[in-house]
């Protein structure tokens, strides 16, 4: 269980990574673009993924 905790601290700051570079770089090109998007929509993602697996595990060890 704890290289898998050790795996999700790593994969949420790709979420905040991707997030800011959709935004750099939709505000450098102009244009809302479908990669720009995409680098937000999925930095998002991975940052919701985060929350549940946060509280999920939150709950898992609350009753164990």
């Amino acid at each position: 269980m704890n290289s898998i905790k050790s795996t999700w601290t790593y994969i949420f700051w790709l979420g905040p990574i991707l997030t800011i570079i959709g935004v750099s770089a939709g505000v450098v090109s102009g244009t809302w673009e479908p990669i720009p998007l995409s680098l937000m929509i999925t930095g998002i993602v991975i940052i919701g993924l985060w929350v549940f697996y946060q509280a999920y595990s939150v709950e898992q060890n609350s009753t164990t």
